[in-house]
């Protein structure tokens, strides 16, 4: 914050301001103090916008819309008005950095804060789609990251605003983040601001916007023309960014549809995968209380707090023999790209951090992890030791613990035996299906293993023939409508890609039938920019044109085509026809003078109505017309009466009493 100078001002409305927040493309945003002693921001407009009555006409559709956003997610919009004739909006403060900020000062984000930003901010879009509105200018300074969790903060003033950010009024945003209908100066939807959600999780994840830098014309080129860079984010996220910058605003995900795809991914994240560990006690001198202690491999001494996995450091307690462990916890296998992520696995058991049904002489784990005996004779094959994919980010140290009914020999002892069964299993496998395998018990060759393709999103035609080319059969599956696909090209694949089958094999295709049958809005009687909100919030495309009209105001709907309560595909173009008002005709010049017949045809030529009135003249002859009301050049609507003032020709000349005749006047 930056202290107030003396050419700003000290009070805005009911506001005390305390100092300058900073300055953009609309005015000056201040930290003020509510009446009742809030802190808020006043975004204070600048004055040669101020003065712009179309810019006023939409900052205040935009601000009073704002208001009726869900406050989840979003800076609350706590009041709009004018003091002294300069606009001003009030939201809460949010006390934090910008995501701009806090990336270019810290570095990307990790896994865990990228998710958290990722459908912090979804929700967000969705609550202020649900509202009837668009953001317009989602970038990475408009997502504030405040104690509570992060928000998005001016969605739809970026409608009426005429700043340094865009290039005309048909492109309002930032380029770096623009989608390609924005660059284009067409119309925007919520589906531009699906895109930009796209490009500020780019940015969270990888420190650089989606298509690079540079000015702005080079950047535009690139959104429209090139694909966005998504190298370095983690997967599944990236599939679903992907999707949400689809170069077609119609074959993005809308903002709900964006969340509960971000749902599903959180759950398919890269797991931990941890290796068979011993069973560990549950006694409550060896367990870390509230936090995670780190373990010096050296000196084997508490270096503090930790909530992140150290391979390394792990300290697993005492065993019940009094004979202590090596600081090292058994080796694991990692297989995410930051495992710094989760915490929730705070509450599981120790068990969840082994692999059930591990076993050997004397030690089994049951589903508590609590030591049993280990079931033994005629018919018992040993336990194989397996792998157990756990969402597991803290330190085993949390769980604290010892061993039971086992030495130090005994641990060793049952981790070469399970490695050595692994390697059993692994070799028989091998041998049954991989290259250069021995000929079967039949004396036939196994067939080759061949790895399926990923095939989602193509055409089934270049799909199926990818398939064949790899001696694989593809088959195809009921088709199903997708709002993310487009149609005829296939929306899922099973076995999925990456999976090895035999040459020969089938490989199931799931086709796209297109987009879900949505019903369209009732929008006739309400304004041009209503109806445009309400049908791009459905997923539709819309255009406009004029119409005259003596039943609708101008800027009120006449109809819509197709009309509700129709059904089509979602995506498909609503075309909307507007009132322009009542036909209008301009009087003619020149009725003066004419002949009342000829004037009066005239106007009725052009759909008015004549009414004649006579007058003497001394000046006009008879019969020729003095004035018309309405005059020359007004504009009238069609249907109006004009009243037209004829000379009945100079007045009667009076007669001249003789004398002693009396008149009577």
């Amino acid at each position: 914050m930056v202290p107030l100078s003396a050419e700003e001002p000290t009070r805005i409305g009911d506001y005390q301001l305390l100092g300058l927040l900073g300055r953009g493309g609309m005015g000056s945003v201040y930290l003020g103090r509510s009446p009742a002693g809030r802190q808020v921001a006043v975004k204070v407009v600048r004055s040669d916008l101020a003065a712009d009555p179309e810019f006023l006409r939409l900052f205040h559709r935009e601000a009073q819309l704002a208001r009726r956003v869900a406050r989840f997610c979003t800076a609350e919009v706590l009041d709009v008005g004018a003091d002294a004739g300069r606009p001003f909006l009030v939201t809460e403060y949010v006390d934090g950095p910008t995501l701009w900020d806090a990336v270019n000062s810290g570095g990307p984000f990790g896994a865990a804060q990228l998710e958290r930003i990722a459908i912090a901010v979804a929700t967000a879009l969705t609550a202020i789609h649900g509202a009837g509105m668009v953001h317009r200018d989602l970038k990475p300074s408009n997502v504030m990251l405040s104690g509570a969790g992060p928000l998005v903060i001016d969605f739809g003033i970026a409608h009426a605003l005429d700043g340094t950010t865009q290039l005309s009024r048909t492109s309002t945003g930032t380029p770096a983040f623009m989608a390609p209908e924005q660059a284009r100066g067409e119309g925007v939807g919520p589906a531009a601001d699906v895109f930009a959600w796209g490009g500020v999780v780019v940015f969270a994840a990888t420190g650089r916007p989606p298509f690079g830098t540079g000015r702005p014309e080079v950047l535009l080129y690139r959104v429209v023309h090139e694909r966005p860079d998504l190298s370095g984010i983690p997967r599944p996220l990236r599939t679903v960014v992907a999707a949400a910058m689809r170069s077609e605003a119609a074959a993005r995900p809308s903002a709900q549809e964006l969340y509960n795809l971000l749902l599903t991914a959180a759950t398919q994240a890269s797991p931990v995968v941890v290796s068979p560990l011993p069973a560990v006690s549950t006694d409550e001198t060896d367990v870390a209380s509230e936090t995670d202690t780190d373990t010096d491999t050296d000196t084997g001494t508490s270096t503090g707090t930790s909530t992140e996995i150290d391979a390394d450091t792990t300290t697993v307690g005492a065993s019940d023999s009094g004979t202590d462990l090596p600081a090292a916890a058994p080796e694991r296998s990692i297989e995410v790209d930051d495992a710094a992520q989760a915490d929730e696995t705070a509450s599981m058991a120790p068990s969840d951090f082994m692999a059930p049904g591990v076993g050997g002489p004397g030690l089994s784990v049951g589903s508590a992890g609590v030591p049993g005996p280990e079931p033994s004779g005629p018919g018992v094959t040993p336990a194989v030791p397996t792998r157990r994919r756990v969402r597991a980010w803290r330190p085993l140290s949390t769980f604290g613990g010892s061993l039971a009914d086992g030495s130090r020999r005994e641990i060793v002892a049952l981790g070469l035996v399970g490695v050595l069964v692994l390697l059993g299993v692994l070799l028989a496998l091998g041998e049954a299906g991989g290259p250069g395998s021995s000929p079967r018990a039949d004396g036939a060759q196994p067939s080759p293993m061949v790895a399926v393709p990923l095939l989602t999103g193509r055409a089934v035609a270049d799909a199926e023939e990818a398939l064949r080319a790899l001696g694989l059969r593809p088959v195809r599956a009921e088709a199903v409508t997708s709002d993310v696909v487009a149609a005829g090209q296939v929306v899922a694949q099973d076995p999925p890609d990456g999976r090895r089958v035999p040459a020969g094999g089938a490989v199931r295709l799931t086709l796209s039938s297109g987009s879900a049958q949505v019903e369209v809005p009732d929008v006739v009687g309400r304004t041009e920019e209503e109806a445009k909100s309400a049908l791009t919030s459905a997923g539709f495309v819309v255009t406009a044109s004029t119409e005259l009209s003596d039943d609708r105001l101008p800027g009120q709907v006449i109809r819509s085509v197709p009309a509700h309560p129709q059904r089509v595909a979602r995506g498909s173009e609503v075309a909307l026809v507007v009132s322009s008002g009542p036909a209008t005709v301009v009087i003619p010049a020149g009725l003066e003078g004419q002949i009342y017949g000829t004037a009066r045809q005239r106007l009725k030529n052009l759909g008015l109505t004549v009414n004649g009135t006579f007058e003497t003249s001394t000046r006009v002859p008879a019969g020729q017309v003095i004035r018309s009301r309405p005059g020359a050049g007004q504009r009238v609507a069609v249907g109006s009466t004009v009243t037209l003032t004829v000379s009945s020709g100079a007045p009667a000349p009076r007669p001249r009493p003789s004398d002693g005749q009396s008149w009577s006047w």
